[in-house]
């Protein structure tokens, strides 16, 4: 997906530091931690004043490090307390300007998700990851109007499956989410690695795929 995308804060901070000395500065010297988070988001919020045009795309994109595969990978009340709030500040200004807002959070975050949705302006999940124990059939009943992304298995399937388990995993997703809100994809990068016809497997089954079929 090409999106502007917003990152909050938090993976800022990480991507320059490093998570060890985030996580240090943040237990010594929390007020200017805070401070930290509280300047990127200011260039963020600002960015997205200058930037915000819905001509360009109608589609916004925002991304924070909320889990691991297995578990969150902050405590619940960090999350809640440090992270979220900044993440709706992006949310909202993005959605000020009329766009649909894709909120981007890897890993078994379902926790977290049942908090936001049903409170938040967000119109997409992404990604939706087999591998952290998530599937769409779970998204779509608690999650009714949502849209589903990302949700074929790129760590195993897509790296190591036959084309034949490849398509097979995008038409369940497809019918999984009932035809309706979902954006077939890996649920992490297309890389070089990756065998092509494995990739070109998943995007053909998508556009092949007659949606009446659903509806008889």
């Amino acid at each position: 997906m090409i999106a502007p995308e917003s990152v909050p804060g938090i993976y800022t901070a990480i991507a320059r530091y490093g998570i060890d000395w985030w996580c240090y500065l943040f237990h010594d010297n929390r007020d200017l931690a805070l401070k930290l988070l509280d300047a990127i988001l200011d260039y963020e919020l600002c960015r997205i004043d200058s930037f915000a045009d819905t001509k360009i795309t109608p589609v916004s994109y925002s991304s924070d490090p909320i889990a691991t595969n297995n578990s969150l990978l902050w405590s619940e009340g960090f999350i809640t307390d440090i992270i979220l709030p900044r993440t709706k500040k992006i949310v909202d200004k993005w959605k000020s300007y009329g766009y649909y807002h894709i909120l981007y959070f890897e890993g078994a975050k379902l926790p977290i998700l049942d908090k936001i949705i049903p409170i938040w302006d967000v119109d997409a999940i992404d990604p939706v990851e087999p591998e952290a124990g998530i599937t769409v059939k779970e998204v779509r009943e608690r999650y009714p109007d949502i849209t589903i992304c990302q949700p074929v298995d790129s760590e195993k399937l897509l790296m190591f499956g036959t084309e034949e388990e490849v398509v097979k995993a995008s038409k369940k997703a497809i019918e999984d989410s009932e035809g309706i809100g979902i954006i077939i994809g890996a649920s992490s990068e297309i890389h070089p690695k990756m065998p092509y016809k494995n990739a070109l497997a998943m995007y053909e089954a998508a556009h092949s795929y007659d949606l009446s079929t659903l509806y008889r």
